[in-house]
């Protein structure tokens, strides 16, 4: 090869070199530059995705309802008393606090030994809760158990303003006088009027006094208002002895058309005069005569036995229990 193109092949070569130089470090320079673009853009995407996805009111009520849900939480408590041969567990002790701020503690009990034939719905005669570090005590309206094999019901006490659940606290169930009730119903005779009293013949006679019946929406919604002797509804009890929340016992249980059940759409009582109102929905199908025919049902209680005495459990208000 000639020095001449000698020299133009070591030229040409340093500069393909060079260019390739140039290219490669543009190259990287331009992956980094892309590489930090889509971060800084997943950054931004990221911080303000939850925002543009909800309006503003939106974004702040899901924002209170996780400050609320992180207010709740359950303790799992597995704490048993024995009485008379009858158990009383505390299962789970569930704190909650609702957009008002206002706090309640569900405590979910079971109850044993009592066998499993012979009556429908157990229930104890009083309960409340004790807060052993401040001596406060809180009462509540039981449910009492209907679920088949009467295995467990939540009971709720809804806590005043003063009160606070914290973890840690230590607490007493304290409940009173178990009852086991069979429950029944008895018909009122066919075609009641307003106006009118009848007599039902339950385990001992309850008279129900029928103040209003009044057919309303085309004579397919029909409103009962009548008053019953509620001190007689559930057989062996004195009065005022059950503190039920959903008592159904001297309410009208069924309305019937034949083989029929007309639904219940509403059940409100005036505990001041002792009313009380249900209204049912009566199908568009039926004729007037079957409207005038439609069958009165009043449920009932008997008490088939007492277990007197005071059941206590003590448990600790802790996630981590037992």
């Amino acid at each position: 090869m000639s020095k001449r193109n000698e020299w133009k092949f070591w030229q040409d070569d340093r500069e393909r070199r060079g260019r390739e130089g140039h290219i490669g470090m543009f190259g990287a320079a331009g992956i980094v530059v892309v590489v930090i673009i889509v971060i800084l853009n997943n950054y931004f995407n990221g911080n303000t995705s939850s925002t543009e996805a909800l309006p503003s009111g939106k974004a702040m009520e899901q924002h209170t309802k996780q400050q609320v849900n992180n207010d709740s939480y359950t303790a799992f408590v597995d704490r048993e008393t024995v009485h008379n041969g009858t158990g009383l567990k505390v299962n789970t002790a569930t704190v909650s606090k609702d957009e008002a701020g206002k706090q309640s503690l569900k405590v979910n009990i079971s109850v044993n030994g009592i066998g499993q034939s012979g009556y429908n719905m157990v229930t104890f005669a009083e309960g409340q809760l004790v807060n052993a570090d401040n001596k406060s005590t809180i009462q509540t309206k039981l449910h009492g158990f209907t679920e088949p094999g009467m295995r467990s019901v939540d009971e709720t006490f809804s806590l005043d303003e003063a009160y606070d659940i914290a973890q840690g606290q230590n607490y007493l169930l304290q409940m009173k006088d178990l009852y086991l009730i069979q429950r029944s119903e008895a018909s009122l005779p066919e075609s009641v009027r307003a106006g009118h009293s009848y007599t039902v013949q339950a385990p001992q006679p309850t008279p129900i006094q029928i103040e209003q019946m009044v057919w309303s929406n085309h004579k397919e919604k029909l409103t009962i208002v009548y008053r019953v002797d509620r001190e007689q509804s559930i057989a062996g009890v004195s009065p005022g002895t059950l503190n039920l929340k959903d008592d159904m016992n001297g309410l009208i249980a069924h309305a019937k058309q034949g083989d029929q059940t007309i639904e219940l759409i509403s059940l409100n009582r005036e505990s001041k005069d002792n009313a009380i109102t249900q209204q049912f929905a009566v199908p568009a199908s039926l004729n007037d005569q079957q409207r005038e025919h439609i069958r009165l049902s009043l449920e009932y209680g008997k008490v088939v036995r007492q277990i007197k005495g005071t059941w206590t459990v003590s448990f600790e208000l802790d996630e981590d229990q037992p």
